[in-house]
């Protein structure tokens, strides 16, 4: 029973100091639910980072607004970092504008995966052993971080 206090101790400590998920929505302070009829966001260097930007382009009371988003968390030591607001910049924007946006299609972009064959480096070489020809895939991922 002692011991299974323990466990449900340290599970409990883990859970509650945990570092929480959050969106770039959140850093960005901006409603991860899409509030206007039409409205698009594109998000860059939002990844383990600490800043990000999103190019938000959207109609509120039938006026066009553009406007850049971007947030930079300064490093205060070896692992903490400082929050602050982000910056937003305004851009003039117009009906035109945003039908250049729409045009492209850009919600309907394919998933990554489709494109891990380009990620693939594929060659035939003889295996010393069997003295028979394989395939050799070699994968290049993609790295994140600092």
């Amino acid at each position: 029973m002692k011991i299974l206090f323990q466990i449900l101790f340290l599970f409990l400590t883990i859970y509650f100091n945990a570092q929480q998920r959050r969106s770039a929505d959140y850093y960005a302070q901006i409603p991860e639910k899409i509030e206007n009829e039409q409205e698009i966001r594109i998000y860059k260097d939002f990844s383990l980072t600490n800043g990000g930007k999103v190019f938000r382009i959207y109609f509120k009371n039938n006026k066009c607004n553009a406007e850049l988003i971007s947030w930079f968390f300064p490093q205060t030591s070896s692992d903490e970092y400082n929050s602050e607001n982000p910056e937003v910049t305004k851009f003039q924007c117009s009906d035109k504008t945003f039908m250049n946006f729409e045009i492209r299609n850009i919600q309907y972009l394919p998933k990554e995966e489709y494109f891990k064959y380009k990620k693939e480096n594929k060659t035939i070489v003889l295996n010393d052993d069997t003295k028979e020809y394989e395939i050799e895939i070699r994968q290049s991922l993609v790295m994140d971080g600092v």
